[in-house]
């Protein structure tokens, strides 16, 4: 496997929860990666989501969830689909 463009091909092939757990690593791995992590432009909507959550949080207008909470609501909410 030489290329991004066959590597693609392979992981779309995937079933969907193994597609999911290499999205989540390699998400991860660049969380991890400070310059990566400082890069506003990679996920602009996302940045300004977490913009105005933290906002509305800092406005106790809204609640706190943990991380394996925040796994559990998604997880069951993508499996209403």
């Amino acid at each position: 496997m030489n290329t991004v463009v066959e590597l693609e091909k392979v992981i779309l092939a995937l079933p969907p929860l193994e597609r999911e757990f290499l999205a989540t690593l390699a998400w991860d791995s660049l969380a991890k990666n400070n310059d990566v992590a400082a890069n506003t432009s990679i996920d602009a909507e996302g940045i300004e989501i977490a913009i105005e959550r933290d906002a509305a949080i800092g406005r106790n207008n809204q609640s706190l969830i943990d991380y394996d909470a925040f796994l559990l609501q998604t997880r069951s909410a993508k499996n209403e689909d």
